[in-house]
């Protein structure tokens, strides 16, 4: 398990020095956005490695990078699959979250959005010192716009 962990991190870090290179000028010039493509397959794949180490919180953190990725690119279909993936992630790992993350998905459901949205804002509060603060902005985004 060490060893998917390990590796892992080592995608991470390349997915980062990816995403470094397609900011430069001559990045942007010569595949910057391919560049960026790549650093999502890393990060995806580094969450599939988190996953089978049994790494949760990192799984959900690099679901998070590639949904954001995905998000800054237009492709919102693949950042909300991810945002589902990290938020599975995230709930293997804080009881706390798979409760509220129910409640909220009841709520809309069943068409009380404005009763979510209220929760959601009521969530960074609850979960500062959790560190979860960036689930729940991505929490916060989608039903925002939902």
């Amino acid at each position: 398990m060490a060893d998917n962990e390990q590796k892992a991190m080592q995608l991470m870090a390349e997915a980062e020095k990816k995403l470094s290179s397609s900011k430069t000028f001559f990045g942007s010039l010569f595949g910057g956005s391919s560049k960026v493509e790549e650093a999502v397959d890393c990060y995806l794949r580094a969450a599939n490695l988190f996953k089978m180490a049994k790494k949760w919180a990192q799984a959900g953190q690099a679901f998070c990078a590639a949904a954001n990725l995905h998000l800054k690119a237009g492709v919102r279909h693949d950042a909300a699959t991810n945002y589902v993936d990290a938020s599975n992630c995230y709930k293997k790992c804080d009881p706390n979250v798979l409760t509220f993350v129910k409640s909220l998905t009841t709520q809309y459901q069943h068409q009380e959005v404005s009763s979510a949205k209220q929760d959601v804002c009521i969530l960074p509060n609850n979960y500062m010192t959790l560190r979860k603060i960036p689930f729940c902005l991505r929490l916060k985004i989608r039903f925002s716009k939902g």
